[in-house]
């Protein structure tokens, strides 16, 4: 079953660079997160589950090289303060030079010392995209993937300059939550979001 709440997005990426300036607020979680200056980089566990270049190639296909991979120690301001998150680890992957595929993959996951942290931050994050809806785009609640689990499209409204398309999946596992972020000069299809959802799930479920 999928259940869809529509708004409409007033963001337009005209440029790599501009689509790759969104996914800071298609990453965004519910907390405001600050990563210390020289923080240990402790984020093992996250980065076993984390995707892969490997991944990223079989699902969504040649092309893509890795990036910029990163662990950090976030510190929790707002709401969720009393389950903050404990690690985070970031990898990216991004496609050639004028591309007219994909453009950047985003994997993002955080560790949390207790499985409320998870639930709390997918909860508040629902409830704030539902307020600021058309600012934000579609939410599209999905089922198969984690324990709660939702697609945010933050494609722009359509206009005579080709679009960059959007797609974040958002779920979370145990103490697990993670973000995985597409964006491409081509349609994204969800099932490729979905079956990228799935190899993160899969390894969470065997990592503790």
């Amino acid at each position: 079953m999928i259940t869809t709440t529509p708004f409409r997005s007033h963001v337009r990426l005209a440029t790599s660079l501009m689509a790759a300036g969104l996914s800071a607020a298609l990453m965004a979680p519910a907390v405001s997160l600050a990563s210390p200056s020289g923080a240990p980089a402790r984020g093992a566990n996250a980065k076993s589950v984390s995707l892969r270049l490997a991944d990223v190639l079989h699902v969504l296909g040649s092309g893509l090289t890795a990036g910029d991979a990163r662990s950090s120690k976030p510190n929790a301001m707002g709401a969720c303060t009393s389950t903050p998150p404990a690690t985070d680890y970031v990898a990216n992957f991004s496609g050639p030079l004028r591309t007219k595929g994909v453009l950047t993959v985003i994997s993002d996951v955080y560790t949390y010392k207790s499985a409320g942290g998870p639930t709390c931050n997918q909860k508040i994050e629902l409830t704030e995209y539902k307020l600021v809806g058309a600012i934000t785009g579609q939410i599209t609640t999905v089922h198969g993937v984690g324990e709660q689990a939702f697609i945010l499209d933050a494609t722009g409204p359509k206009t005579s300059a080709p679009p960059v398309y959007s797609l974040a999946l958002k779920f979370t596992r145990g103490l697990f939550r993670a973000i995985i972020v597409v964006q491409s000069n081509k349609p994204i299809r969800v099932t490729d979001m979905m079956r990228l959802g799935a190899i993160v799930d899969g390894r969470m479920k065997h990592t503790r």
